[in-house]
């Protein structure tokens, strides 16, 4: 698994390393840039501009969101739009 170091230093509680999962695969799928741009950047072009079939995009947010994925207590970011928390 690719971890940079230093990056989970600053989070309080400390985060174990050893719940984390390995998604490196994640970055072949075609699918997984347009579900995340989309997901965390409120792109709502991003299916259409990675020409994918929505379809699956919504397979890949369905896998990037399940809980056992997150550390406990890690919140993570859905979508930045006007009025929501963006806070799964």
């Amino acid at each position: 698994m690719v971890t940079l170091p230093g990056y989970l230093d600053g989070y309080q509680p400390p985060v174990d390393a050893s719940v984390l999962v390995d998604a490196t695969a994640w970055l072949d799928d075609p699918v997984f840039w347009p579900a995340l741009l989309w997901s965390v950047g409120g792109s709502p072009t991003a299916v259409e501009g990675f020409d994918v079939d929505p379809a699956d995009v919504d397979a890949m947010l369905s896998e990037m969101h399940r809980p056992d994925r997150w550390p406990g207590g890690v919140a993570a970011p859905r979508r930045r739009t006007p009025g929501a928390s963006g806070v799964a």
